[in-house]
């Protein structure tokens, strides 16, 4: 591996986790921990983390980046399904909803095989394979250009074809969220395609884990008030859900249901 692609792995990790240590990078990527101290200090140069001894915290300010799909499916996965759980019961049938690409819309999409009657829209290719498990459903995949890490589509195509569709619901989903800055993600061709996405819904609803909460990645896409409900689960404040509904966005909270 070249040093530009570790540092850029840690760069992402630590944008992830918020911290990281130097001996667990030096197992990970099978280097010395003299070599993952230089990358350190190159990344400290670059503003993207603090060092401290022993390892390194994400710096003040830093964008939030999220980790590639494929690391992110099993995180938090209880309150993904809590949320995915909540947010089915938005869905009737007969409904023409649009989900954007993400592991929580990917939890729902595996909920939605139980309806009998839905037009699903989406730009993400894991989505599209898990309803490929319903063929009573109708699917739509938008295209464009993949985005690998994510199984994603964007780019002009996907925003033409946006364009040309109206549907009832759009499922959003998030790297950042809080006040100032509304819905936010890493990469700018994806929050063009959620932008898009939601001039093409009457609703728009988003799911974000309370993990989400001030964190800040690095485009907004859509400001608090252009969601009509935000979907979450019960770790998520108090404080932030008036917050919330103080923008106009309706809270719906999922309750974890525990086994046993």
């Amino acid at each position: 591996m070249l040093p530009e692609e570790r540092r850029d792995q840690i760069a992402r990790r630590v944008a992830a986790q918020g911290a990281v240590s130097v001996a667990e990078l030096s197992r990970l990527f099978g280097v010395a921990e003299e070599t993952i101290r230089r990358d350190l200090k190159a990344l400290e140069n670059a503003g993207v983390l603090r060092r401290i001894h022993g390892g390194a915290l994400r710096a003040p300010g830093a964008p939030f980046r999220a980790a590639p799909a494929a690391e992110r499916l099993g995180q938090n996965h209880e309150l993904k399904e809590a949320i995915a759980r909540a947010a089915l019961d938005l869905v009737q049938e007969g409904d023409t909803i649009l989900l954007d690409s993400g592991t929580t819309t990917l939890t729902l999409a595996k909920l939605l095989t139980q309806k009998r009657e839905l037009v699903v829209v989406t730009h993400s290719l894991r989505i599209a394979t898990q309803l490929a498990e319903a063929p009573h459903l109708s699917v739509n995949v938008l295209g464009g250009n993949l985005r690998p890490q994510e199984l994603a589509l964007v780019g002009p195509d996907t925003l033409r074809a946006l364009e040309r569709i109206r549907v009832d619901k759009a499922f959003m989903a998030c790297a950042g969220l809080d006040v100032e800055h509304g819905a936010t993600v890493s990469d700018v061709l994806e929050a063009d395609v959620k932008r898009a996405m939601i001039r093409s819904a009457d609703q728009v609803i988003l799911l974000a884990d309370h993990t989400k909460w001030e964190r800040r990645s690095l485009v907004a896409y859509a400001r608090l008030d252009q969601f009509t409900a935000l979907v979450s689960d019960a770790n998520l404040s108090p404080l932030v859900q008036e917050l919330v509904k103080s923008a106009g966005v309706d809270v719906i909270i999922g309750e974890i249901h525990m086994e046993g």
